[in-house]
C-alpha cells in the first residue's frame, strides 16, 4: 500500500511539473507579410484572418533566431513533400506564413520587439 501511494504521489509531481514552466510555445499563429527587411531579418506583418487581433494593422518581429537556426520551413501540399528549409530571403511581400513563438515573445509584439521561433510559408508557390 505505501510503495503503490509513493509512486501515484511521484506521478502526481512529475505530471504538474510541465505547468510549472512559463515557456509556452503558440504555434500556429497566422499572418501575412506586408514588408520585409532582408538585411536585418526582420518582417512586418498583419493578422491573415480579419476576425483575429494577434498583429493588428501593423507589427514588425525579428526572425533572426528562426533563420540562424534553420527554422524557415516549406510544406509543398499538393507533392506532400516537406518541410523543407528555406531561406529568409525567399519569403515576399504578401506572403501568408505560419508561425511559432513563445508566450513572452507574443507579449512583445506590439513593442517590435518580438522574436519568432518558427517560420512557414504557408502560400503554396514553391515546389
Amino acid at each position: 500500500m505505501r510503495k503503490t501511494l509513493t509512486v501515484l504521489l511521484a506521478a502526481a509531481i512529475l505530471l504538474m511539473l510541465p505547468c510549472c514552466n512559463k515557456k509556452e510555445l503558440h504555434m500556429g499563429i497566422n499572418a501575412e507579410i506586408t514588408a520585409i527587411d532582408v538585411q536585418s531579418y526582420k518582417l512586418v506583418l498583419r493578422d491573415a484572418d480579419a476576425s483575429a487581433v494577434v498583429f493588428g494593422e501593423v507589427c514588425e518581429v525579428n526572425c533572426r533566431k528562426a533563420a540562424e537556426r534553420g527554422q524557415i520551413i516549406y510544406v509543398d501540399y499538393k507533392k506532400e513533400k516537406g518541410p523543407v528549409e528555406i531561406d529568409f530571403g525567399e519569403l515576399k511581400v504578401g506572403d501568408y506564413i505560419i508561425m511559432s513563438m513563445y508566450d513572452s515573445e507574443k507579449d512583445k509584439l506590439q513593442s517590435g520587439n518580438a522574436s519568432v521561433e518558427q517560420i512557414q510559408l504557408a502560400t503554396q508557390r514553391l515546389g
